[in-house]
């Protein structure tokens, strides 16, 4: 197996985020570097959100259109129609978040996250150990795992009965889901240390990128190695498969030299990331949309804000965004 057809679609300077939007029939992504989140169109125009908004590692789509945000200060959701905004959580016991990494839908409306220490990252210091939470669509938060690495990729199985993690410097893991909701113990599927990104695919099989090897590679549940891919990029920090009966995969891709630069919190002088389309023989597994309610306080971890919206250049106001949504 291997991946062909590569075609260059954006660039940046640590391109991550990746989500697929089939009723705009456009493409979601993040630089964490830059800031904010972009909406790719078919016809190659880019749309930007949330320009001053740094370390977005990840995007979900809300059931009603909203887009949900990683990074500084937690999760925010953007309604990219009508240009409001807000925090889905910026706060836990009542302390504010420094930065959320990834998420990934739990499959019943609400999501399994994980937190990083991006400040020690951005003075080039060895990151505190990272948290995994999950957040019911009714608001109910619930730490479940401390101890991580660097817990990276997140992605549930189709059956909702396990959680895989890639722990970056250590390996794709796995934790059972309980009836409970708890999470079992960590088992550790493989030893690729540059793991980044995951994506399952049909068969339920994990498809996990590398940013330092440049490789996709495919493994069962039970951590065998069934595909090793090689790509003609450096690094690639996200996979997407597209929806429906597809080939097509979304990859970001980060130069080895640039992971140096993003953990000195250093912004480079050119555009050296890229989001690319390629095709790979197989067929991803849909990835759920969660089912939050934006529009009504549900919780105490959260506010709602209006954010002033430029409609004709189709992004946040900057000179409001980092007061409501970096502080």
């Amino acid at each position: 197996m291997h991946a062909r057809e590569f075609q260059r679609l954006a660039g940046g300077f640590y391109l991550k985020g990746l989500s697929v939007d089939d009723d705009y029939q456009c493409l979601w992504f993040s630089d964490v570097l830059a800031g904010g989140i972009g909406r790719l169109h078919s016809d190659r125009q880019i749309a930007r959100y949330n320009p001053d908004r740094l370390w977005i590692g990840s995007i979900l789509l809300n059931w009603d259109g909203c887009i949900l945000s990683s990074g500084s200060g937690g999760i925010a959701w953007t309604n990219p129609d009508s240009g409001a905004g807000g925090w889905l959580l910026n706060k836990i016991d009542g302390h504010p978040i420094g930065c959320v990494n990834e998420m990934t839908p739990d499959r019943i409306g609400g999501i399994y996250f994980s937190t990083v220490d991006i400040g020690a990252i951005a003075r080039h210091a060895q990151p505190a150990p990272s948290s995994i939470y999950h957040l019911h669509n009714n608001g109910k938060l619930r730490r479940l795992h401390d101890g991580s690495i660097f817990a990276n990729g997140l992605v549930v199985s189709v059956d909702r009965k396990t959680l895989y993690i890639n722990e970056t410097y250590k390996g794709t893991c796995a934790m059972d889901i309980m009836a409970d909701g708890t999470l079992g113990n960590l088992r550790q599927l493989s030893d690729q240390h540059d793991c980044d990104g995951i994506a399952l695919d049909a068969n339920d099989d994990l498809w996990i990128t590398g940013f330092q090897s440049g490789t996709i590679r495919c493994l069962s549940p039970a951590g065998v190695n069934k595909h090793i891919i090689a790509t003609p990029l450096e690094g690639v920090s996200q996979i997407h498969f597209a929806h429906g009966s597809s080939d097509t995969v979304y990859l970001t891709e980060v130069p080895v030299d640039r992971s140096s630069v993003l953990k000195g919190g250093r912004l480079p002088n050119h555009e050296v990331s890229h989001l690319w389309r390629c095709k790979i023989a197989v067929v991803g597994s849909p990835v759920a949309r969660t089912q939050f309610s934006l529009r009504g306080n549900f919780n105490s971890h959260r506010e709602t804000i209006s954010i002033p919206y430029d409609l004709a250049h189709h992004h946040l106001n900057a000179s409001i965004v980092p007061r409501i949504l970096l502080h």
